[in-house]
């Protein structure tokens, strides 16, 4: 009986692991939108901008124009802080970065994102 149970727990942490946000302290405030970016480059999946903000954090941004609903466009925001975590691995940011995903985000599939956000965040 235990064994089934640990089983579900690890089968439950594994499907919310597709969907953990970013630490507080690893986003970025409303602050680093104020200047205008250094530079803006797109993917599959949206746009990426990168900005001098001090300390560098990543951020997520999702309109109403891209997602009516509030939920999808939480569902997006966690996929994409998600993928960014997978796609960090431990390796710090040099610029805060800023993804502006299309609509997309909710239909594809978690490795592709995964590894076009990797690509984009190698490239900066």
């Amino acid at each position: 009986m235990a064994e089934m149970y640990y089983a579900a727990v690890a089968e439950k942490d594994e499907r919310n692991s597709l969907f953990r946000m970013l630490k507080r302290v690893q986003r970025l405030p409303k602050a680093a939108f104020a200047k205008p970016p250094i530079r803006r480059s797109s993917f599959p999946f949206g746009t990426v901008a990168y900005f001098s903000y001090v300390p560098p954090g990543l951020s997520v941004v999702v309109s109403k124009k891209t997602a009516r609903r509030a939920v999808d466009r939480n569902r997006i925001k966690r996929r994409v802080y998600s993928a960014a975590e997978g796609a960090l691995e431990g390796r710090d940011l040099p610029h805060s970065t800023v993804f502006y995903p299309t609509k997309d985000v909710l239909t594809a599939d978690f490795s592709q994102l995964r590894d076009s956000l990797q690509s984009v965040l190698r490239a900066r």
